[in-house]
């Protein structure tokens, strides 16, 4: 008896399971459907292609030869854009291209994207060099460039040359450049802002301190071509150490506004000298040249009480900076590597709200000016 109820069991279950295949399956052909040929296993229907498995309509496919063809000009389009050459004079800009190209990678991997990037090196910045590097990557395919060009002239070799959708060039104004192209866009910081910005906290009295680096001495050739009126200008040279001459007695930085045009560890000397020789002039003012956390570390909080400093450089998202800290890239003070990463993402990623604290206009990176004070242990951001 046991195993006559046994061998119904195993009958009715099986019974069941034909009878759902066969509901699940089998769904009778429409009667507008052309009966279809041996030789195919689909038939149009309605402008849709219909599966057919024998003799009945398994599932419908709508005909995609128009979105197919679309799809792959969007992948045409999408291979284009996530291609960036890169061109740099590596015995003029030295580790600024490395630099370039560690940021690069950062934001590639942190959109999680397949990139291809190549490097062009023209060496020097002569014509023939830099028109051969964009040739070169021209003929390679690439059509978004990011330069880094030191000198201004090398922009007029680039002018003719019209392969290319954009050119990014992170560390020139465009000030600084005589020559007009559409395609080219320029990221680097603007110090005439910073000054502007600056001379809100000044009183009747300018002073200025620079040295023989490059930035330096051009920052103060800026003061006095723009008719600022400076009171007294001091140069001193890397190699100096005594200040007794510069300092002793110096009624003229008391109680002024002085502005430090010098690089960091520079800077840090004539801090804590002006306080060895008991000088306190009113502020002392200095732009992205010292917004460097080195100054933090080389000076004494008390040396530098009465500092305020000047800083363009905006927010990433903190993935970016993570990746970039893996990769030796530093955004938070590296303006050139944070204008870099603008570059990445106008060229590609327009769109993103990832990194903060500039615009785009008439081709140039506008970027929002903020004064920090160089706090005990960090920059504190001033409400100014």
């Amino acid at each position: 008896m046991r195993k006559y109820i046994l061998w119904m069991a195993v009958l009715f279950l099986f019974a069941g399971c034909a009878k759902q295949v066969e509901t699940s399956v089998k769904i009778p052909i429409q009667t507008n459907v052309k009966k279809p040929s041996i030789y195919s296993n689909t038939v149009e229907k309605d402008g849709e292609k219909t599966l057919v498995i024998g003799g009945y309509e398994e599932r419908t496919i709508p005909v995609i030869s128009e979105q197919v063809q679309s799809t792959e000009q969007e992948k045409l389009k999408v291979k284009e854009k996530d291609k960036i050459a890169v061109v740099f004079a590596s015995k003029i800009v030295g580790r600024y291209g490395n630099d370039a190209v560690n940021t690069i990678i950062a934001y590639t991997m942190y959109k999680n994207i397949d990139f291809e990037i190549k490097v062009y090196d023209s060496l020097y910045e002569n014509p023939h060099n830099v028109e051969k590097a964009f040739n070169d990557a021209s003929r390679d395919g690439f059509r978004n460039v990011i330069a880094l060009f030191a000198n201004d002239n090398s922009v007029e070799y680039i002018s003719n040359i019209n392969s290319f959708r954009k050119i990014y060039i992170p560390t020139l104004h465009k000030k600084q450049s005589r020559t007009y192209n559409a395609n080219i866009l320029y990221g680097a910081i603007d110090y005439e802002e910073q000054y502007s910005k600056l001379f809100e906290s000044v009183n009747s009295r300018i002073t200025e301190i620079y040295d023989t680096d490059k930035m330096s001495t051009l920052l103060s050739r800026y003061t006095s071509s723009k008719g600022i009126p400076i009171s007294k200008k001091y140069q001193i040279v890397k190699a100096q150490t005594n200040y007794k001459s510069l300092f002793e007695n110096n009624h003229i930085l008391v109680d002024s506004s002085l502005f430090l045009n010098t690089t960091v560890l520079q800077s840090a000397i004539v801090l804590s000298q002006l306080r060895v020789y008991e000088v306190s002039p009113r502020v002392v003012l200095s732009t992205q040249l010292n917004y460097n956390p080195m100054i933090l570390s080389l000076s004494q909080f008390g040396d530098r009480k009465n500092m305020l400093i000047a800083n363009s450089i905006g927010k990433t998202h903190p993935k970016i900076q993570a990746i970039g800290a893996v990769l030796d890239s530093d955004f938070e003070y590296n303006w050139v590597n944070f204008s870099t990463l603008i570059g990445i993402k106008e060229l590609l990623f327009q769109n993103d709200n990832d990194i903060s604290g500039y615009k785009i206009a008439d081709n140039q990176v506008k970027y929002d000016v903020a004064i920090y004070s160089p706090a005990e242990f960090s920059f504190i951001k001033l409400d100014r």
